[in-house]
């Protein structure tokens, strides 16, 4: 789980990679038991339970305040926008 969570706040945008140079060059001595790629991915399914219940934690308390991105979306091109009935109603 440790794993999972340094790829997420590191700028590494492809797991295998991170695992093969960071994890296996790098970390190799903080990780005495350390698998091979594909064996961990076999075991990652198993920390989803843990993985959500850490992601709850780091949730701060709800202060009765919610903020909403009001970015807008591209649907599709503009010379389609009045044919598109997709949201008509």
């Amino acid at each position: 789980m440790t794993i999972l969570i340094g790829f997420h706040q590191s700028c590494y945008r492809n797991f295998k990679t991170y695992y093969q140079e960071k994890v296996q060059c790098e970390w190799v001595g903080a990780f005495p038991g350390l698998v091979s790629y594909q064996r961990f991915i076999e075991w990652v399914p198993g920390t989803l339970v843990p993985r959500c219940a850490y992601l709850r934690s780091c949730f701060g308390k709800c202060s009765g305040i919610s903020l909403m991105d009001s970015t807008s979306l591209k649907v599709c091109h503009n010379r389609r926008i009045k044919p598109h009935k997709v949201f008509e109603d």
